[in-house]
């Protein structure tokens, strides 16, 4: 997940966006969440833009931590429901 500031002419926006390859090997990126506009996230996040920009790029760090240990806690799920499936059936008997 990375930070994108996009800016025109009346505001300043922040949105956190995660990068992928789509099949023709081009890529391309997708919104995960729209933080605001740095006119909305001032009062909140810091007297400067500068405050706003550290505490977007945070925010961005954290959702990658939470992605991933997402796809970790599914890989573990799946290999303990895997692990056990064989330890129902019976299958180690066959392999030793």
């Amino acid at each position: 997940m990375n930070l994108h500031i996009t800016k025109s002419k009346n505001a300043e926006s922040f949105y956190i966006c995660k990068s992928y390859v789509k099949a023709n090997g081009s890529t391309s990126s997708t919104i995960v969440r729209k933080l605001g506009t740095l006119e909305q996230l001032l009062p909140e996040h810091g007297p400067t833009r500068d405050d706003v920009v550290a505490w977007a790029r945070n925010e961005a760090k954290i959702e990658t931590r939470g992605k991933v240990s997402t796809l970790w806690s599914s890989f573990f799920l799946s290999f303990m429901c895997f692990a056990n499936c064989i330890l129902y059936l019976g299958y180690p008997k066959f392999l030793g």
